[in-house]
């Protein structure tokens, strides 16, 4: 079904990004995923605090 599938997309989304924050924090940023999102300050600011502010909507479906 269609909204399964939206919600494995979203489900895995939510994951990826959090082992790249987790990866950030143990300084095991590759150097294509710093060529992916540009910076430290572009991730946090474009990615990881967006995400952060959305999590508790995942966390409810």
């Amino acid at each position: 079904m269609p909204t399964e599938y939206k919600l494995f997309q979203a489900a895995d989304l939510l994951c990826t990004m959090e082992l790249v924050r987790l990866k950030l924090e143990n300084n095991l940023f590759s150097k294509s995923e710093m060529l992916f999102f540009g910076n430290i300050r572009d991730l946090k600011k474009n990615y990881l605090k967006p995400l952060s502010k959305k999590e508790w909507v995942f966390l409810c479906l």
